[in-house]
């Protein structure tokens, strides 16, 4: 019916797997993910990435992980706990691997995101709520253009949501309930049709105002939770339909 009340990423290059990348399209065609321990063994990626994710090991104190399985070893990065990658492109007889996810909600990271993760240009999922997880969140991270999901939930991650976050056109889901953003929601995150949050979450945070005007104009957005926040307003209907 009516309006809603509202209350608060040079190569490196490996051995393909047999039946993969047999067509001329190989070079254009996303492979799948590959499972853990699904000829993982045998995958790795440019050194740029891995060099990204023992920046953040490093960075939020890694040694004192909950779960470090195969972390900062001989392993392949691909193998590490928490990543997953996909064979992204491939080159006769070769396939590259890069990372597509990254989650490492359960190992309890400390300190705040570091810039070495703009290097992980394929990521599509990016989740690291953590407690003790700290910092704003960096603009470094508009450079993930693939990415599509993104969570902070739970973390003492501070300041604004940056205006600039409207480049990753792809961000479907944002979920950063309990984390300690504060400010207003920035009207360039729905400036246009290619701006896709579907999903945001922001219960418990300290974001204030209204939802932009630009996001009732779109009709992507599926869900919002606001509760026990400070903003206010109205909702168009049409949202969660």
């Amino acid at each position: 019916g009516g309006a809603q009340s509202l209350s608060s990423r040079g190569e490196v290059w490996v051995p393909r797997r047999r039946g993969a990348c047999e067509s001329s399209l190989c070079d254009s065609v996303s492979m799948p993910a590959i499972p853990p321990g699904a000829a993982a063994g045998q995958m790795t990626m440019p050194p740029a990435e891995c060099n990204a994710l023992r920046a953040l090991y490093t960075a939020t104190q890694g040694a004192s992980w909950q779960m470090v399985t195969n972390w900062m070893s001989n392993e392949p990065c691909c193998n590490w706990h928490g990543v997953q990658c996909s064979t992204a492109k491939c080159l006769p007889g070769f396939c590259a691997a890069s990372v597509v996810k990254l989650n490492l909600d359960a190992v309890h990271l400390r300190g705040s995101i570091p810039t070495a993760l703009e290097a992980l240009t394929m990521l599509e999922d990016l989740s690291i709520s953590s407690p003790y997880l700290d910092g704003t969140l960096p603009l470094h991270l508009v450079h993930l253009t693939r990415l599509k999901r993104l969570d902070i939930s739970s973390s003492a991650v501070s300041g604004t949501i940056p205006p600039a976050f409207s480049g990753i056109e792809g961000l479907s889901s944002f979920r950063a309930a309990g984390s300690m953003l504060s400010g207003t929601m920035p009207p360039e995150i729905c400036a246009d049709v290619r701006d896709q949050i579907k999903h945001l979450n922001v219960r418990r945070t300290q974001l204030s105002g209204t939802l932009p005007l630009a996001c009732h104009a779109h009709a992507a957005m599926e869900v919002l939770i606001s509760s026990q926040t400070k903003m206010s307003g109205t909702l168009p209907p049409q949202i969660g339909q």
